[in-house]
């Protein structure tokens, strides 16, 4: 079950951090973000990423507890 939900958990914050790369080359060029306002947008963004990563990988681990405890993951 550690595994599992870790798993998940290493896999989004992968994507996470591509997502804040592709971010960090493209807004600058792009939209012209720089300066503080680049700070905020990629600090928005990682602190969200990472909220929304903390609750999946939390219920994941809750819903394959249950599973377990009730023998509805068993093959």
């Amino acid at each position: 079950m550690w595994y599992e939900a870790n798993a998940v958990a290493g896999r989004d914050l992968i994507a996470l951090g591509v997502l804040l790369i592709a971010l960090a080359v493209t807004l600058p060029p792009v939209a012209g973000v720089r300066g503080p306002a680049f700070a905020i947008v990629e600090a928005g963004v990682a602190a969200i990423g990472s909220f929304l990563i903390t609750v999946r990988g939390w219920r994941m681990a809750n819903r394959l507890l249950h599973e377990r405890r009730t023998g509805a993951g068993a093959a």
